[in-house]
């Protein structure tokens, strides 16, 4: 197996991810007071920006100019890391990296250029190499990490050894010179995490095939209270209410205040708080009763959705935000773009455990009051209204077809639903390991209905 392998990290290099993760701490600070990131001093920084890096672990081959690695560090974003074979070298561009005040955010050492670059695989953002320093393109693939950018100046290895050792979109751009700039490709075997639940699906299995047994650690952040609302999309990590982390070396790329806080605590979230869902480049949040999305590299809300209410939980769907609403029965779509109000569909009841795939959304009604029910909707009830399992029409919110609790007695019982390849699966467990109690329908999505019991 390959150097490059997810499966193969080198023990050797892991301590230096683990003393990332630390260092985040000291970013705190600074990464919360800048939501928005600065103008840049030099051309590389604003290369980096337009190309992705707007956070994580920066590595610069050469210290004969430090601009672009002092205007990085600036951010309070970006950790940066300069590595040059002359110890006099290095020893100057601490002494400038200590006078701007960055030491610590901007680091340098000395590294033997025969050797392997001293990091895990798959951990570094932006690889920059100056002009007649090298780094065999093989070696810069292991080092960054899916979707890091390599940005090389003054020839090296041609563009068809770099499409070679892995790296895609290769290309020549001028930033005070002209360099080549290339990315790594994405896996196609990796998967995201997008909501509480893997998907909009509610399925609980990953489609991803790169992921084995545990065996080592990657990178560790935070107290336990910390491990929870977590999501992941486009290589950035998502917990808490709501801390922002690069997913790939666990550096701290914002965190902001969301109310009522989505996070666990004492194995309770906060009364009021909605988990949060992602998508490649987007953070979508209920902040303040409002559902709105964070710009997924600074956390800035670039979108208010007024279309949405005052939702109790969200699905994100190619493009399309579904949200159930806390004061009435009802179900809204909304194009996540635009954020025009798509349909909307007013249930019999309060709508619980949403989920949607393949054209459909699913959820359930009524039944014995939960905490997904707002206040106008309890107000007044004597006894529970009857549970009934409803699909709707994706694009046009057309009722396709309904499960009603007279018909299927046990419908009464569901706790959670999800979705799988036409089947709606129904959840009956009753939070025990007694497989008396246990049990899963699967209900599949058309009139031809199919009633049989899985135990667990």
């Amino acid at each position: 197996m390959s150097r490059n392998s997810f499966r193969e990290p080198q023990l050797s290099w892991l301590v230096l991810s683990l003393s990332i993760a630390l260092v985040t701490f000291a970013q705190m600070g600074s990464a919360q007071e800048n939501k928005k990131l600065p103008a840049r001093e030099s051309p590389i920084g604003s290369l980096c920006e337009k190309h992705g890096v707007t956070g994580g672990l920066c590595v610069q081959v050469g210290s004969d100019d430090l601009t672009a690695a002092l205007d990085l560090g600036r951010t309070g974003r970006v950790l940066v890391e300069i590595l040059d074979t002359d110890a006099a070298r290095v020893e100057r561009a601490r002494e400038k990296i200590n006078s701007a005040g960055l030491y610590g955010l901007v680091s340098a050492n000395r590294w033997a250029s025969d050797k392997p670059l001293p990091y895990a695989e798959n951990l570094v953002n932006l690889l920059l190499i100056e002009k007649g320093r090298k780094v065999p393109p093989a070696e810069a693939v292991r080092v960054l990490r899916p979707a890091g950018v390599f940005l090389t100046q003054g020839g090296g290895a041609s563009a068809s050894a770099l499409k070679k050792a892995g790296l895609e979109d290769v290309q020549t751009v001028q930033a005070g010179g002209a360099w080549a700039l290339a990315r790594k490709t994405w896996p196609a075997e990796m998967d995201d995490w997008s909501h509480p639940v893997h998907g909009p699906d509610g399925n609980t299995v990953s489609n991803d095939r790169l992921v084995e047994n545990v065996s080592n650690i990657r990178w560790c952040a935070g107290p336990e209270v910390h491990d929870s609302a977590m999501v992941t999309a486009g290589g950035r990590f998502y917990h808490r209410g709501v801390m922002a982390r690069d997913a790939f070396n666990g550096l701290l790329l914002w965190d902001r205040e969301i109310a009522p806080s989505p996070y666990l605590l004492n194995g309770k979230f906060s009364g009021g708080s909605v988990l949060p869902v992602a998508s490649a480049d987007r953070l979508y949040v209920v902040h303040e009763a409002k559902l709105q999305a964070l710009d997924g590299a600074t956390g800035e809300s670039i979108k208010v959705y007024a279309a949405a209410s005052r939702p109790t939980q969200i699905l994100y769907i190619d493009g399309t935000l579904v949200a159930c609403d806390a004061e009435t029965p009802t179900v809204r779509v909304i194009n996540a773009e635009s954020g025009r109000l798509l349909w909307s569909h007013e249930a019999g009841s309060w709508v619980n455990s949403i989920v949607a795939g393949d054209g459909g959304v699913y959820f359930y009604e009524g039944g014995p009051d939960g905490m997904m029910g707002g206040p106008s909707l309890r107000r007044g009830r004597k006894s529970p209204t009857p549970r009934a399992i409803v699909k709707l029409d994706l694009a046009t919110g057309k009722p396709a077809w309904r499960v009603a609790e007279s018909d299927h007695p046990w419908a009464t019982k569901v706790n959670r639903l999800s979705y799988h390849r036409g089947y709606l699966v129904c959840e009956l467990s009753r939070g025990t390991c007694n497989p008396t109690g246990n049990k899963i329908r699967l209900q599949p999505p058309l009139r031809a209905y199919l009633d049989f019991t899985v135990y667990l």
